[in-house]
């Protein structure tokens, strides 16, 4: 079989079902919505990585595995 041919049926296999995932309203707002998410989360990450932000769990975990 010629690899072009597979090639051309799964690039036309994934443009349907993108287009029909893309109609549906609930791929519309998850796209934006895991760009927030990421976002935020990186936001949290570094401002927790330069110290900006203290999160105790951290702390508290080193705390209780000392005592133990």
């Amino acid at each position: 079989m010629d690899k072009n041919y597979i090639k051309n049926y799964w690039k036309e296999v994934r443009r349907q079902a993108w287009s029909s995932a893309w109609d549906n309203a609930g791929m519309k707002i998850l796209i934006p919505f895991l760009i927030v998410v990421i976002g935020a989360s990186a936001l949290g990450g570094l401002l927790l990585m330069f110290g900006l932000v203290e999160y105790p769990f951290f702390r508290d975990n080193l705390i209780a595995n000392s005592l133990s």
